[in-house]
């Protein structure tokens, strides 16, 4: 289930933030993974996106989302999930925050599922991971073409979106490319690579194309 209010719950994702000792979302910082001195619970966070294959995965709370990324206790997490576990180590990626380590012994707890996803409509104005964060956005575009900028296996695209050229990556297997002039309907979490704001298809439920 997908919808357009707002969480209304707190599950302590600020206090990740907070702990960062590398240079907040500066977008220039890259630190080594931070194994926390004290780890900080988390306490039924939303389970908003995961990737084709389960790493990696997003949660968000009223406050903040965040990517957890390489811990195997969330593979089995779905959509809807409100779940539960102990941060122990956290990695800037350029200037974006990951969850890289948790009490693997509690594991994760998943407290209910089936729950409503907060979708936010980024229909009219930028998709901007300042604003947002890792959040689950929605907007359409109108494909420019390949920038030609490395995307490691994938291609990146130009998306036209409400005046604005949007950065987008799809993998090698998407299969037919986007043409110049398809429209492009995203609804998918904000990333952050190096030098601008990103949407990475890594799940093909996350785009349609006409």
């Amino acid at each position: 289930l997908t919808g357009s209010t707002p969480y209304a719950f707190d599950a302590d994702l600020d206090l990740l933030f907070a702990t960062d000792t590398y240079g907040g979302t500066s977008h220039t910082a890259n630190g080594p993974q931070q194994v926390l001195t004290t780890p900080i619970p988390v306490t039924g966070a939303m389970v908003i996106a995961r990737d084709f294959d389960g790493d990696p995965v997003w949660i968000a709370d009223q406050n903040r989302a965040i990517q957890v990324f390489g811990v195997s206790a969330f593979s089995t997490v779905s959509l809807g999930d409100r779940v539960s576990f102990t941060a122990t180590a956290l990695t800037n990626y350029f200037g974006e925050l990951e969850v890289t380590g948790i009490d693997l012994v509690a594991g994760v707890t998943i407290t209910s599922s089936g729950n409503t996803v907060y979708i936010a409509n980024a229909t009219n104005g930028p998709v901007d991971f300042d604003v947002t964060g890792a959040r689950l956005v929605e907007f359409y575009g109108t494909v420019v073409g390949p920038t030609g900028q490395s995307c490691g296996s994938g291609t990146c695209y130009a998306i036209e979106h409400n005046g604005v050229t949007q950065r987008v990556n799809l993998p090698a297997s998407f299969g037919i490319p986007p043409l110049p002039g398809d429209c492009m309907h995203f609804i998918a979490p904000v990333t952050w690579n190096w030098s601008d704001d990103r949407i990475s298809v890594s799940n093909f439920d996350w785009v349609r194309f006409y």
